[in-house]
């Protein structure tokens, strides 16, 4: 038998994958000559303390965001459809991607929302519908909760409207880093920024750790 830890980190893992590959199950699919090209730079800022701000410049085609990497955090991009950032323990994942390229009427894009999120993860229970808000704009959230190897897993996945297309952020952790995690996703959301490079102002972060 696999040690509980360890259990518990395999399926957020699992989790995470599994949040690759059903990316493209609802909605208009990205194809080859479609699909929008995403870069992001990391560049240092303010020091807080004894920590220096890192801030994530990230394109999706010709749109710009920025956003704070929370403290301690990892930011991969080896993949060209999502970025990835994790902690060090490596059970508390935040992705953003975008999960369509056009938005809809409010209904029709709670519809598609309420379904993504459902297929990201199979066999998965929505435990809470909500909203959230990014870029003075909100948008349909919602919790899940599934068991891998009797560990239980929690996801928080929501999406917001952006001049790029319906951006879809993602939290997916343990029971006991939920909390903490919530609150690391709302404060890279708090401070997201989009436009045009020269509009865009770094005001010193508070720190998001």
């Amino acid at each position: 038998m696999l040690p509980r830890n360890l259990t518990a980190r395999l399926g957020v893992i699992v989790g995470l994958l599994n949040l690759g590959f059903m990316a493209m199950a609802q909605g208009e699919p990205f194809t080859s000559t479609n699909r929008p090209a995403i870069k992001s730079e990391l560049r240092p800022g303010e020091t807080v303390g004894d920590h220096q701000i890192q801030r994530a410049y990230v394109r999706f085609g010709t749109n710009l965001f920025v956003f704070v990497v929370p403290d301690g955090f990892t930011l991969n991009a080896a993949d060209p459809e999502k970025i990835i950032l994790s902690n060090p323990e490596g059970d508390c994942f935040i992705t953003l991607r975008l999960a369509r390229q056009t938005v809809q009427d409010p209904a029709a894009d709670l519809k598609f929302c309420r379904e993504t999120a459902l297929q990201r993860f199979p066999g998965a229970e929505l435990s809470t519908e909500f909203e959230e808000f990014a870029l003075n704009r909100s948008g349909p959230a919602f919790d899940l909760k599934w068991r891998i190897g009797g560990a239980e897993q929690l996801a928080r996945i929501i999406f917001i409207s952006s001049p790029a297309g319906l951006l879809e952020f993602s939290l997916v952790t343990t029971p006991k880093k939920f909390s903490t995690g919530r609150r690391i996703l709302v404060s890279v959301m708090a401070g997201l920024q989009s436009g045009p490079e020269s509009t865009i102002v770094t005001t010193p972060a508070l720190g998001c750790s």
